[in-house]
């Protein structure tokens, strides 16, 4: 007798259940599919339609489609298909084209040729392309759609550069590029450029600019006409330069051109000239040092100016701006000093073949210390503006440079002992008597280094070379007994360094000395070489006697010579 069969009773999932359980499989299912792609980016796949900007009515033109393959993934399964509007048609009559491709391998591309007629006119269309494809190995498809503008009808239009056939150096001009429409360009998306040398300095503050000097164009009517204002000024050498404009569209970050026009412009001298000059010629500067420069402005043209504003900018690493000034009539921003019109009457109107003048002085910052790598020369840069009755602005500039070069200091100190040298010999001096003082020499580098260093100091008559020297150098510092000179010589000092020596000399007064002051030495002179600025750095200390002003256990009494 057959057993009785079991029945499985399964459980029954509730409706939460189930959306928890068809949630986790359809997550599971993108996730596999996500990473089950490999490296391939969508984005890689790139659709290109180059199609013209504009076609005529009832007329015929190429077009093309490409398909490029950026990713790392070969591409399979493709179809490419091409859609046209109504107003357009493949050489078939048909607005659908589509093909198919098998494979496309990384950095390949495919291109679909064709022609397209126009059947309407005067109207801006679309034309859109999509390529459906699945990366090797993955069971997704993808898709990629491309569009493009295409105008029905004619471009063409009357361009015009209004500028001045002739312009100074410097002149600051205002041009208008005059566009009148003899087509549909308010149907496209259609810009007009300039296309000036680099030494045409445009300004590209205008609002105008939809682009990096280009203006976009869609508000442009048939038959009206469009002002395009434009500020530049002419910095080059040259004699002539030409500006060029430019109407086309833009395809991604390329411009492709339609039609263009050009002005060529003749360039002069200026008549507004500036001259910048420091005072004492040479171009070197000693820190701390005072600079003054004059400043002189002239109208060399047979037309008055008005309206003259000179500016000076100093640069504040090298200059100390609290010092600096430009005198009567001046102003002070920041590092910036400016005379002008509506401080100076003399600047408001400059006649022809006149001039004005203006003086700007300054300290410049007192170094300690710089860094191996900071530059030591700098520019004073002085610009002069004007206004030429139905011209533009004139503007001109000058510079003065400057070098920063070394102020060593040389010091020098006479005493009867030090820690080296004992004294010797009274004190006051006595006729007749021998007494020993000692000689300090110390040369404090800045800036530069210092070339060919000599220090000389001449000996009275009654005054020895004492033979000792500290630091013991014999090779730098000796004596020449035939004229009576200590001299101390150094091939190169490095900058910021510093070097002294001292050595002893022997005082003999004589009858004549009694009751007065010895000489001890003559005028003592130091110099050298700067290293950079090829400036002979000299220097004169005056003669010592025996009041020793550097001894502060001496007093003058004390050096009175006695019997």
């Amino acid at each position: 007798m057959d057993k009785p069969t079991t029945k499985h009773k399964f459980p029954v999932l509730k409706m939460w259940q189930a959306a928890l359980l068809a949630f986790v499989l359809l997550t599971g299912a993108i996730v596999f599919t996500y990473f089950s792609r490999g490296d391939f980016i969508r984005d890689d796949i790139h659709l290109i339609i180059d199609a013209p900007a504009s076609i005529e009515g009832g007329s015929t033109t190429p077009i093309e489609v490409a398909l490029y393959n950026g990713s790392t993934s070969v591409i399979e399964d493709i179809r490419i298909a091409i859609h046209l509007p109504e107003e357009l048609v493949f050489d078939d009559g048909m607005r659908l084209k589509s093909a198919t491709i098998d494979s496309l391998h990384p950095g390949r591309e495919h291109r679909i040729a064709t022609n397209i007629s126009a059947i309407s006119t005067d109207k801006t269309v679309k034309v859109e392309a999509r390529a459906d494809y699945s990366p090797q190995d993955i069971n997704v498809r993808y898709s990629t759609k491309e569009s493009e503008n295409i105008i029905i009808g004619s471009l063409d239009a009357e361009v015009e550069i209004d500028i001045p056939k002739e312009v100074y150096i410097q002149e600051k001009l205002e041009g208008v590029i005059r566009i009148t429409p003899r087509s549909s360009l308010d149907k496209a998306s259609l810009y007009a450029r300039i296309i000036a040398p680099e030494e045409f300095e445009i300004e590209h503050s205008m609002p105008d600019f939809d682009r990096e000097l280009a203006w976009r164009l869609d508000d442009v009517k048939r038959g009206e006409k469009k002002d395009l204002n434009f500020t530049g000024t002419w910095k080059g050498d040259s004699n002539s330069f030409s500006l060029t404009v430019e109407v086309g569209h833009y395809r991604g970050l390329d411009f492709l051109p339609l039609f263009a026009t050009q002005q060529a412009v003749r360039v002069t001298s200026s008549p507004l000239l500036v001259e910048v000059a420091k005072r004492g010629n040479s171009k070197n500067v000693k820190s701390g040092s005072e600079v003054v420069l004059d400043i002189i402005v002239k109208n060399k043209g047979d037309v008055d100016m008005s309206n003259v504003v000179v500016s000076a900018v100093l640069p504040e690493e090298f200059v100390d701006i609290q010092t600096a000034t430009g005198g009567y009539g001046s102003q002070k921003n920041n590092n910036e000093i400016s005379w002008g019109y509506l401080t100076m009457n003399t600047f408001r109107v400059l006649p022809q073949q006149q001039e004005v003048r203006a003086i700007l002085s300054f300290s410049v910052r007192d170094f300690e210390r710089l860094a191996s790598d900071q530059r030591k020369d700098f520019l004073i840069e002085v610009e002069a503006r004007a206004s030429l009755e139905k011209r533009g602005e004139l503007r001109q500039t000058a510079q003065q440079e400057l070098s920063l070069t070394g102020n060593p200091q040389f010091s020098q100190r006479v005493t009867h002992s030090s820690q080296y040298f004992p004294a010797n010999g009274p004190i006051p001096p006595v006729v007749g008597e021998e007494t020993s003082f000692v000689v300090y020499w110390r040369i404090h580098n800045s800036l530069s280094a210092l070339n060919n260093v000599k220090v000389i100091a001449r000996l009275p008559d009654n005054v020895d070379f004492g033979g000792s020297v500290y630091p013991v150098r014999q090779d730098s510092l000796f004596y020449d007994e035939e004229k009576k000179e200590v001299v101390w010589e150094l091939d190169t000092l490095d900058p910021f360094f510093y070097d002294e020596i001292s050595f002893a000399v022997w005082v003999i007064p004589r009858s004549e000395h009694e009751g007065n002051l010895v000489q001890i030495l003559q005028p003592t002179s130091f110099r050298a070489l700067d290293a950079e600025a090829k400036d002979v750095i000299e220097q004169v200390l005056p003669s010592v006697d025996s009041s020793l002003p550097d001894d502060e256990n001496i007093s003058r009494t004390d050096g009175i010579v006695t019997f």
